[in-house]
């Protein structure tokens, strides 16, 4: 919206002058005010019209990239635009995340990550680096992925009940690796901590791959991570599976028991990764992104490749992604902060 106002300086004087800036800055205000919500309209109207850029705010090769690579491909065939990955890894997934949230909120810069690098890093940090149940439009889920905890066979135990009694045995002797501060790698080892009552010691990686290789490579003793990530390293006994954290065994890996089966209940972990825009995108873009994600989910092709990454395909309505998110704060941003106090 553009107003001209023809102004004459040499009749305003006192009052009047004051009348006229007092205006100025109205329209100034309100001009600012429609122009940004109609600009966005309009683009949500015709949206999608141009490149989309994903952001994996974690190393290439991760879950938060894989599964955004995947769904990218089909919901770029379905609109006809291209889609691009971009990994930024760094802090957590911080560094990633606040370059979406600082995107124009057009649709046209969204985010990867799993729901809990989301919430929990930013409620760790001080100050908070931004607001996670604020400063993003959650879309929807793309994948719900267990977590599995798996030992370097040099520790030498075949069980997670072998684990426990090693660990109590050995306080502080043995350390466990996650893809980051906050991440559910560490909130699952938290878990287990607190469930078991075992002293371990928690080793932070800039994302999963790393990890892992260190783990491989028997520099860390212990992972709780993504079944997909271990599945070939178990098969080729480079890694002893010890338990899953779901409540049911998973077809992927038959023989491995569940944390429940093996009496610890509250060890419970899985990633749910998935799709958000920066804050205040309109309404009309999410629900086009949120019915392209589900249909590209439904794809026979796509939930061949997911069961062989022990991922389930977790579309959700947009308001009942939300309800999920919120559900998921109520449950780790405690723990976590529970942990950094007693760490500190």
């Amino acid at each position: 919206m553009n107003i001209n106002i023809a102004v004459r300086p040499a009749r305003l004087h006192g009052h009047g002058k004051r009348h006229w800036r007092k205006a100025l800055t109205l329209a100034a205000a309100c001009s600012a005010w429609v122009g940004e919500p109609l600009f966005l309209r309009a683009n949500a109207q015709e949206f999608p019209s141009r490149r989309i850029e994903i952001v994996a705010p974690f190393p290439a090769g991760g879950s938060a990239d894989l599964f955004a690579r995947v769904v990218a491909h089909q919901i770029s065939n379905a609109m006809g635009q291209p889609v691009i990955i971009e990994p930024k890894p760094g802090a957590s997934g911080i560094i990633g995340t606040r370059t979406v949230i600082d995107a124009v909120p057009d649709g046209y810069t969204l985010l990867s990550t799993s729901v809990v690098s989301l919430l929990v890093p930013p409620s760790l940090a001080e100050p908070r680096p931004f607001d996670p149940l604020k400063d993003v439009s959650p879309i929807t889920s793309m994948a719900k992925v267990p977590a599995l905890l798996v030992a370097n066979p040099n520790l030498r135990v075949h069980t997670l009940a072998e684990l426990i009694a090693y660990a109590t045995g050995n306080p502080g002797k043995v350390n466990i690796g996650s893809s980051g501060t906050g991440t559910l790698a560490h909130l699952a080892a938290e878990l287990l901590k607190r469930e078991a009552r075992i002293d371990i010691f928690h080793v932070p990686y800039k994302g999963a791959p790393p990890a892992i290789n260190d783990l491989v490579a028997g520099h860390v003793d212990l992972m709780f991570s993504d079944a997909s990530f271990f599945v070939e390293h178990i098969k080729a006994g480079k890694l002893v599976p010890l338990a899953i954290a779901t409540a049911e065994r998973i077809p992927q890996l038959p023989n491995v028991p569940t944390t429940v089966e093996q009496g610890y209940p509250g060890v419970i972990a899985d990633n749910a990764y998935s799709l958000f825009a920066p804050g205040k995108t309109p309404r009309v873009t999410i629900e086009k992104l949120n019915a392209l994600v589900r249909t590209a989910l439904a794809d026979p092709e796509v939930q061949a490749f997911y069961a062989k990454q022990t991922a389930i395909p977790s579309g959700m309505k947009t308001e009942d992604f939300k309800a999920f998110i919120l559900s998921e704060a109520a449950r780790w941003i405690p723990l976590a902060k529970a942990t950094v106090g007693q760490q500190n």
